[in-house]
């Protein structure tokens, strides 16, 4: 229920962007608080880069799966295809 609002990731990007914010008015960080805080800035970019990678998967999963279908199971690959158009019918998701 609590996800409905917001995920834990997008909890802890808000507060890391918080973080990030009050730094730039902080005059001095500690060696540790500079350290955390480079790694706190990078953390969005390899998010994006895992969601990204995980993206091409689900793609290459996808057409291997439309492939097996289409040598083994005609019903099925027509079943599949239907799901699809109804999935794009909808572009709200």
């Amino acid at each position: 229920m609590a996800f409905a609002v917001a995920s834990d990731g997008k909890q802890l990007g808000l507060i890391a962007e918080l973080l990030i914010d009050l730094e730039s008015k902080s005059p001095e960080l500690s060696v540790d608080a500079v350290s955390s805080l480079a790694r706190l800035e990078a953390i969005p970019s390899e998010i994006g880069k895992i969601k990204s990678a995980d993206a091409k998967a689900v793609v290459a999963d996808n057409d291997d799966a439309f492939k097996r279908l289409q040598k083994s199971d005609k019903a099925q690959l027509s079943e599949m295809k239907q799901r699809l158009r109804l999935l794009l019918a909808d572009d709200t998701a």
